[in-house]
């Protein structure tokens, strides 16, 4: 009991201590951003914002598309409203969490016991799934860019590095079951996860497929919305954009979504570009409203029906 009690007060501490620095890193990226120039919000070219909301809907398909081979693997036969209730339970205790990753928490309660196992361990791959696009195309624009934000500049050695991490993601996501786990810590856990992941190379090709897509839609989604408010129809970027989301990712964060840690992330790298600092900070919010609050709205009102 003792014992419980000082690990829940480290485990707060730690927390607390992580979100001091990273209010103190939005604090001096968001006194960057200079308020006063109101004037420099306009939409120019407002078919882009059309563009970025009619890719909402592809976007939440591709994250049911992944839920519906999630309930596949795990052997999981049920009805389509009970899928779609699961789907949006999921999305609505995920938001709360860094990167979705809660999304199993409002999804595993609408199945038996038995089945639970299953659907949260295959829930967690998908998760890592989505995971891999966004650290792969992050490194490649790197890459291509040949710096990070603040014009700094990378020299060839990190080539050789990149390209070794990108290479040993890939091998870790489709050779995890090969990996030695613990055999001590929580043996039914890691006996049940190695189980699932032996089976699991079809299920992981065709989640790494979809969520690659994802990628892509809300990267041209931010693209979109960016040039609603400024002109630069640039690939780099596009580049700079993979960027954003590699940063975001990487990035700790115990706030909703990471909606403070992007938009600090996204002034810290488009204000040393030249671009505004209020329309990025604009652009960001409507990307996050669009593709995470109005699904979640939306699916509050599907919960609330009856099943």
């Amino acid at each position: 009991m003792h014992k419980s009690i000082k690990n829940k007060a480290l485990k707060w501490s730690v927390k607390g201590i992580l979100l001091i620095v990273l209010l103190t890193i939005f604090y001096f990226q968001w006194s960057k951003i200079p308020w006063t120039e109101t004037n420099s919000i306009s939409i120019l070219n407002p078919e882009m914002i059309g563009l970025s909301a009619a890719l909402i809907p592809l976007n939440l398909w591709f994250e049911f598309k992944k839920w519906t081979l999630t309930l596949t693997q795990s052997c999981v036969k049920t009805d389509k409203k009970v899928m779609l209730h699961s789907f949006f339970a999921g999305w609505i205790t995920g938001i709360i969490t860094p990167n979705m990753l809660g999304n199993f928490i409002g999804r595993m309660y609408y199945f038996q016991k038995r089945d639970r196992w299953s659907i949260v361990l295959n829930t967690l791959i998908s998760n890592f799934a989505q995971f891999l696009p966004s650290i792969v195309f992050g490194l490649i624009a790197l890459l291509s860019l040949q710096q990070i934000p603040g014009h700094t500049s990378i020299n060839s050695s990190w080539y050789i590095l990149i390209l070794l991490l990108i290479l040993l993601l890939v091998l870790f996501y489709f050779t995890w079951h090969l990996i030695p786990f613990p055999q001590k810590i929580k043996p039914r856990f890691f006996k049940r996860l190695k189980e699932i992941l032996h089976h699991s190379l079809s299920y992981r090709l065709q989640l790494f497929y979809l969520s690659m897509l994802r990628h892509l839609v809300f990267s041209l989604q931010f693209f979109f919305m960016f040039n609603a408010f400024q002109e630069a129809m640039e690939f780099s970027i596009l580049l700079w954009i993979w960027q954003l989301y590699l940063w975001t990712t990487l990035t700790p964060s115990i706030l909703m979504g990471k909606i403070m840690v992007r938009e600090s992330l996204a002034v810290w790298i488009f204000v040393p570009l030249g671009f505004y600092g209020l329309p990025i900070l604009i652009t960001s919010l409507l990307i996050w409203l669009g593709n995470v609050l109005l699904p979640a709205l939306f699916g509050i009102l599907i919960l609330k029906m009856k099943r």
